[in-house]
């Protein structure tokens, strides 16, 4: 519950990007982490495919957050270029 909950809160990125009228962060959407989550709480029957998409929610969610790090390091190290 908590992988999926994570996930649902990696949505915030791209609605900030949509509020701030950058769309093109709205395709930085963690669909992978919500996929495999929502599968965690599906299979409830099969203990071991339960455990397996929540590993897989996590590591989705793990490098989804990467991603939006190594963006912020790029957009950064841009303006700092921009503004020196």
């Amino acid at each position: 519950m908590a992988a999926l909950l994570c996930a649902m809160l990696t949505l915030a990125f791209p609605a900030l990007g949509l509020l701030l009228g950058f769309p093109i962060l709205a395709v930085l959407t963690n669909v992978p982490g919500l996929v495999f989550g929502l599968l965690a709480l599906a299979g409830r029957r099969d203990a071991e495919a339960v455990e397996r998409n929540i590993a897989r929610t996590w590591a989705c969610n793990l490098g989804y957050l990467l991603l939006l790090a190594f963006i912020a390091l790029a957009v950064a190290a841009l303006v700092a270029a921009l503004t020196a």
